[in-house]
């Protein structure tokens, strides 16, 4: 089980990331801003920010090589690998903080007991831009 959480403000903010796979999500968002940014202003979001550095990391946490200066489309491919990871991590958190009493958990995200599994940041989704 992951130990993992990303926690949300009452405007469904992301305002902490607690765990390696919680700040593995931040940086995939801010490397896909980045290179968002790098694509449309060719300004660099800091010197550490190369392009080739932004594309080898988007490689390393997707798993997809991409082409010499594809950056819109490494952008892409870390924004919809963010939700993913956020899915999953909501969902591993929903569960641990499930009643300990339910012994199984329903396919509709709900306790055996009828009891909501507590998931606020799931009413705004963060979409990295």
């Amino acid at each position: 089980m992951s130990k993992s959480v990303i926690n949300y403000d009452e405007n469904g903010n992301a305002r902490s990331f607690v765990g390696r796979e919680a700040v593995d999500v931040f940086a995939m968002a801010a490397i896909a801003s980045a290179l968002r940014l790098y694509a449309h202003t060719r300004l660099k979001a800091n010197s550490a920010y190369t392009p080739r550095n932004m594309i080898a990391a988007a490689t390393r946490y997707t798993g997809i090589q991409f082409k010499a200066r594809d950056y819109l489309g490494a952008a892409a491919a870390l924004s919809e690998r963010v939700q993913t990871e956020k899915a999953r991590i909501a969902a591993l958190s929903d569960k641990a903080n499930c009643d300990k009493s339910a012994v199984h958990y329903g396919d509709d995200g709900v306790c055996d007991e009828g009891k909501p599994v507590n998931s606020p940041h799931r009413a705004k989704p963060f979409i990295a831009r």
